[in-house]
């Protein structure tokens, strides 16, 4: 578990680092959108304190014998965390790329070339690295191996919340036993917070996941960037921090 100290983030970061001293006990409730799927042998990309979820998989596969691959790139050696574990773990399967050694980005179509069948790909880093990551495997034809989790949504993720271009619909909150109205002015999440002010958010963009809801009934329109392409289709739970609904009326497990 780690976490980078950003000053010029929302306050999250700091307010842990200020909080979190030996001794402190934190209650978490844990969620995965980023789990580590079975498969003979991994490739896995990280960026910056994206390493964090990375050096726990490279762990779990090294356990289990699978063939492992990491490349692993940040701005300097000293900055990255888990280096030396992760030459532990792997030895000689683990590329390190500090960008005041080594001129440059990561190599990530010459990491994604040489890969065998089968292999499963995954990558945590910079909005930036993800975006090209996703780029390479589609060019290869190999994106329905890559996972991907993000720390932050980036430009290209940023989700327009235009009134004039939204439709009004109801929703029943099942668990709450009431019909709220949402209008085209307001964001899902914003209308069912007055009368659950205690709902589970954090990003507000669509990313992280904090928000995840159950959908009873109704065809979620999914604007986030966490849910697969298969999720998205089987409509069964939605981002509501930004995404909304194509029917006129939505049924939750709220």
């Amino acid at each position: 578990f780690a976490v980078l100290r950003e000053p010029a983030g929302r306050g999250g970061s700091v307010e842990l680092h200020q909080v979190a001293k030996a001794g402190v006990a934190l209650t978490v409730r844990p969620r995965n959108h980023f789990p580590l799927v079975e498969s003979d042998s991994y490739l896995f990309l990280a960026g910056g304190i994206g390493v964090t979820p990375i050096v726990a998989m490279v762990r779990s596969a090294v356990e289990q014998g699978k063939n492992v691959s990491v490349v692993y790139g940040g701005r300097s050696r000293a900055s990255m965390a888990f280096v030396d574990e992760l030459q532990q773990l792997a030895p000689e399967q683990v590329t390190i790329v500090p960008q005041d050694e080594i001129a440059g980005l990561l190599d990530l179509r010459g990491a994604l070339e040489g890969i065998d069948a089968g292999t499963a790909v995954y990558c945590c880093g910079p909005s930036a690295m993800i975006s090209a990551t996703e780029s390479v495997c589609a060019d290869l034809g190999i994106d329905s191996r890559l996972h991907i989790e993000r720390f932050t949504a980036g430009d290209d993720f940023e989700v327009s919340f235009d009134p004039a271009n939204n439709t009004a619909f109801d929703v029943e909150l099942t668990r709450t036993g009431v019909t709220l109205h949402v209008p085209a002015d307001k964001r899902l999440i914003e209308v069912a917070r007055e009368v659950l002010p205690d709902l589970s958010y954090d990003c507000e963009k669509g990313f992280c996941g904090a928000c995840e809801t159950r959908v009873i009934s109704g065809t979620p329109d999914h604007l986030d960037s966490i849910l697969s392409k298969e999720e998205r289709e089987s409509g069964a739970c939605m981002m509501i921090c930004v995404s909304r609904t194509k029917d006129e009326r939505l049924v939750l497990d709220l």
